[in-house]
């Protein structure tokens, strides 16, 4: 399976969004237990964000946190056997998280119908897609 946004675009995206949640990222590192040079290094991808710190910011921003943790284990294992085996386990629904933080589906060859189509199909599935896009909207 592969990811259908970049895990550290992804990452970046739900820091944002909890750290507005919280008033900064200071805020949340001191809210989610970490400190703020480690949110700093996930931020900027030098360093890997813990499931368990994922979880922690999307419950601060209001989304989901099983969503995001089960999107983060199968974007931990994309490309073998048993993320496979977890993106079948879990279902289409968490597509909606990538589609939502990305704006775009990594596929090739889809008209812009088929797109929007499965932009529509998988947002109208899952309220924490729909947050995500509406906080991406609000922000550019």
């Amino acid at each position: 399976m592969q990811a259908l946004i970049d895990p550290k675009e992804r990452i970046k995206q739900l820091i944002d969004l909890a750290s507005a949640s919280v008033g900064g990222q200071n805020k949340l590192a001191r809210n989610i237990g970490y400190s703020s040079a480690e949110l700093s290094q996930w931020h900027t991808a030098t360093r890997p964000c813990p499931i368990e710190a994922q979880a922690l910011m999307a419950q601060v921003a209001g989304l989901e946190p099983s969503e995001v943790v089960a999107y983060a284990m199968i974007e931990k294992h994309a490309d073998t056997p048993r993320g496979e085996k977890l993106a079948s386990a879990m279902g289409k629904r968490l597509g909606a998280i990538g589609v939502a933080a990305s704006g775009a589906i990594y596929a090739s060859g889809d008209s812009a119908s088929e797109y929007l189509t499965r932009c529509i199909d998988v947002l109208s599935s899952s309220p924490l897609a729909v947050r995500l896009l509406s906080y991406i909207i609000g922000s550019n």
